[in-house]
């Protein structure tokens, strides 16, 4: 793709974020690099020169406070695909594309500066409704809707450009 938006996902505790992350894993299984706890540089060593979406849940400022600002910059970089250069032990480089789109979710965004802000839709998750059962699942992991999804996608990706163009123009 030319390029890949990123979602930044805020809301309160208990509004749902972590729970559109468990559907996404559902939904692309295997194919979602799915994290709670990372680093650019384990995003682009596990992605390597894959095209994987990256969803990275409860992305929370802590002991590095820069540790958001860096993610959110990586996905700036992912959306048009950037190659990153990077030094390695026997000072020969190491070179990535970054392909991915991403899904960060958190309670507390930092100040995203508006390059990355550009590039990425933010959806503010309100209360779920008071009468939804929280037990109740969305998708579960025995639901075959993802792999399902993937293989329609697979055979009509002939059918992408034309679809993308009219929606293009329709935006």
């Amino acid at each position: 793709m030319r390029v890949r938006p990123s979602i930044l996902i805020i809301g309160d505790k208990g509004r749902g974020k972590s729970t559109l992350q468990d559907i996404l894993k559902v939904f692309f299984g295997p194919y979602i690099l799915s994290t709670t706890d990372t680093t650019p540089a384990g995003i682009y060593q596990q992605v390597n020169q894959d095209a994987r979406p990256v969803a990275i849940d409860e992305l929370e400022a802590s002991e590095d406070n820069t540790l958001p600002l860096r993610i959110t910059k990586l996905a700036r970089l992912a959306y048009s695909g950037g190659v990153m250069l990077r030094g390695g032990s026997s000072h020969k480089g190491v070179q990535f594309e970054a392909r991915s789109s991403f899904l960060m979710s958190m309670i507390n965004p930092p100040p995203v500066p508006p390059q990355e802000l550009s590039r990425m839709g933010v959806l503010s998750l309100v209360r779920p409704p008071k009468d939804r059962d929280p037990t109740t699942p969305i998708l579960r992991d025995d639901d075959e809707l993802g792999s399902k999804f993937m293989r329609r996608m697979m055979d009509r990706w002939d059918a992408f450009e034309p679809l993308f163009q009219r929606y293009s123009e329709a935006l």
